[in-house]
């Protein structure tokens, strides 16, 4: 699977429209039932760092992310 690489074809398709795009709700598969996520909702990186908030992990070259496709 490579939701993370499609997700950034995806964004670099339309990078005037697209830089912080995000859609879907909090939870996997809406279980239990929550409401949409947004980019100030925390995201628990398990033993890649501490949590931070979805914001700065939306840019692959930028914030706490540091890797590029080719």
């Amino acid at each position: 699977m490579q939701i993370d690489r499609t997700g950034w074809i995806w964004r670099n398709q339309d990078l005037a429209n697209r830089p912080n795009a995000t859609s879907g709700t909090a939870t996997f598969r809406n279980s239990p039932p929550n409401g949409n996520g947004t980019l100030d909702d925390w995201l628990e990186m398990g033993i890649l760092g501490t949590e931070t908030e979805i914001k700065n992990v939306m840019f692959m070259t930028g914030g706490l992310l540091c890797y590029i496709y080719v």
